[in-house]
């Protein structure tokens, strides 16, 4: 207060009516004369922190991100108890990118607010923020997807320099991402780089201290170098960090089984089970740590029923190691079993191959492995039947490509290294198990083929498959002319710049095109 004449003017009064009139004008989204009113609350009573937390509320909703931070700090430092300014500090942050200040302020809020207003929201953005590529615009985003992959495959073929390489270009375009960098890490502790492998570990954890993945593959990496203290201290860590994400749990219980901690594998799995994940590997797991544990009868339980439902696995033989009860543990590492079939999964397995040649047994496991395996596995194994090129063998490949039940991106993959063989998976042979009458399938074999020849990928072959097949199924129209069909499903996946060309090479009108083409359309799920 101050004094004039003998009257007192009471300045805190005076910041309450600016902090008024701004509401006032903020309620009628009149931002600019609010923000003109909150400066001058602050500007009147400087020593009020809740004045300059409203003023950095209004500036973050009008964008002006650095400079509600530099408020925010101040009010953090001014009023210990004002906890929310934490919460909108993350916000700032985050909307400048800063994704690693962002996490920090969001657990110093968490820490000091865990029942606060903003608490669940904390949560969630945390969440968000540990998962993969939230954060990236779709060409960037593509981009790192890209060289993760090429590394991943390149790692799988041993090429593990190259495959370094690949993560740390991926990473360097965003740095807070976490896959890039556990991909790194362990590219480089199996090239020996133990010391980077671990810097890069921790640089992971200062970001995400919760990041399972690097959380994992450090305790991974101490077990391997002997380091039973560190290992010990980082299973301490592992405890803290469960959560419901399916990947990051089969990730943990799969550690915890490495570092013969059955009991606790076993635990994750069964939790798992209890929140309705199914998957092959998962149960698998689940039956290794219960047969680990000494659960046998358990165990056996779940390898019948993962034999049951698939019957051409290449783990069966876990359930035979289980009964016989041998005092010896089976691997969590989800190697194949079978040596033949190991060996040959190798770049070194030359004579392993010839052999997998002459054992037709095998065959249903090798696709097996193709149907179901990861992309790094799933190579190997087309690599495998590639070099091999034995007609019997490709032959039940080749059934694979235009089968629904297999997952498109195995599918395609399929039809990549079949192409590369020569084996042209557009005849009709290969696709038409009596869906399609005579002149029906001409149609859609003449367009695979030309969508082939003039460089269309599986997607596009694909596509016109399903479009066909949906007309064929949907409509009795009637078929004769076969040329011009087919040229009505090529025009239906290239487009209408594609008339003038499929006329001449049809020899068809434009107008009849244009006729067939639009009963097509009508069924089109192109």
């Amino acid at each position: 207060m101050t004094a004039v004449g003998t009257r007192f003017i009471d300045f805190r009064r005076g910041a309450k009516l600016y902090f008024q009139r701004g509401s006032y004008y903020y309620c009628r989204n009149k931002l600019e004369q609010a923000l003109a009113c909150y400066r001058r609350a602050v500007a009147v009573d400087p020593g009020n922190p809740v004045n300059h937390f409203n003023l950095a509320c209004l500036l973050t909703e009008m964008g002006k991100y650095q400079e509600s931070i530099s408020l925010l700090h101040s009010v953090t430092q001014m009023d210990g108890d004002l906890n929310e300014s934490w919460f909108w500090l993350a916000l700032n942050h985050g909307q400048l990118r800063q994704y690693r200040e962002a996490g920090r302020c969001l657990r110093e809020y968490l820490e000091r607010e865990p029942y606060g207003d903003y608490s669940w929201q904390a949560e969630e953005i945390l969440h968000f923020l540990r998962s993969e590529l939230p954060m990236l615009d779709p060409e960037q985003r593509s981009i790192i997807e890209n060289l993760c992959l090429r590394g991943i495959e390149l790692a799988s073929q041993g090429l593990l320099e190259e495959a370094a390489k690949l993560f740390a270009e991926a990473s360097s375009l965003e740095p807070e991402l976490s896959a890039p960098k556990n991909n790194l890490a362990l590219t480089l502790f199996y090239l020996g780089e133990v010391d980077r492998a671990l810097a890069v570990c921790r640089e992971i954890l200062e970001i995400h201290p919760e990041n399972v993945y690097a959380n994992c593959n450090l305790a991974l990496f101490y077990q391997i170098l002997g380091d039973q203290l560190a290992v010990r201290r980082q299973i301490d860590v592992l405890d803290g960090i469960w959560g419901d994400d399916p990947d990051d749990m089969m990730k943990l219980g799969t550690t915890y089984g490495l570092l013969g901690q059955d009991r606790k594998a076993y635990a994750v799995f069964s939790h798992m089970r209890s929140l309705g994940v199914n998957s092959f590997a998962l149960l698998l797991l689940l039956g290794v740590s219960a047969c680990n544990c000494g659960y046998r009868a358990k165990a056996l339980q779940i390898f019948d029923a993962i034999n049951a439902a698939e019957p051409d696995n290449p783990y069966r033989a876990y359930r035979d190691f289980c009964a016989e009860a041998t005092g010896c543990k089976l691997p969590y590492s989800m190697g194949i079993p079978n040596p033949v079939l190991a060996l040959a999964l190798e770049d070194e397995g030359m004579g392993a191959e010839q052999e997998l040649k002459k054992a037709r047994n095998l065959w249903p496991q090798l696709l097996w492995i193709v149907r179901n395996g990861g992309a790094a596995v799933r190579g190997r194994a087309l690599r495998v039947i590639k070099h091999l090129n034995h007609q019997p063998l490709t032959r039940l490949v080749s059934a694979c490509v235009w089968d629904d039940q297999i997952d498109f991106r195995c599918r395609s993959d399929i039809f990549a290294v079949l192409t590369q063989m020569g084996v042209p998976v557009w005849k009709e042979r290969y696709w038409n198990r009596g869906r399609f009458s005579k002149n029906r399938a001409v149609v859609l074999e003449t367009a695979l083929e030309y969508l082939y020849n003039h460089g269309c990928g599986f997607a596009a072959l694909h596509g016109t498959y399903m479009a066909w097949q949906f007309f064929c199924r949907k409509s009795k129209a009637p078929v004769r002319n076969t040329a011009l069909w087919s040229a009505a499903l090529i025009a239906l996946q290239q487009g209408r710049e594609s008339w003038p060309a499929l006329s001449a090479r049809f020899g068809l009108r434009g107008e009849e095109l244009r006729q067939v083409l639009s009963r097509l359309s009508c069924y089109s799920i192109i």
